[in-house]
């Protein structure tokens, strides 16, 4: 699902915005592209954004070993956390689904 990275990407030129003391343009392309972003989220619904966490869980991997790789440590602070609460969510939208709970229809 592409739609996190969207609000994420807003939400980094909004930090930039803010960090610089960016008054202009950029702020006003950094508070929209957020907002959309936020819009977007809520209009896919609850079901679709749990199920992208299964879909961004198998990219950690990828990501894990190209930074053992590099002998870099791939998580930092609250990267972990994050790290953690998108393996829980992805492990229970897997269990939803198991269950029946949830559905995955197109």
């Amino acid at each position: 699902m592409i739609l996190v990275p969207y609000f994420l990407i807003g939400a980094f030129v909004l930090k930039i915005a803010i960090e610089e003391k960016n008054k202009g343009r950029l702020l006003l392309i950094g508070v929209s592209a957020t907002i959309y972003g936020l819009w977007l989220l809520y209009a896919s619904g609850l079901n679709y954004l749990l199920l992208s966490a299964i879909l961004y869980l198998p990219g950690l991997y990828f990501y894990v070993q190209a930074k053992r790789e590099q002998g870099i440590n791939p998580f930092k602070g609250r990267e972990k956390f994050g790290v953690g609460v998108l393996g829980f969510l992805a492990l229970t939208v897997m269990a939803m689904i198991w269950q029946g709970s949830l559905s995955v229809t197109f």
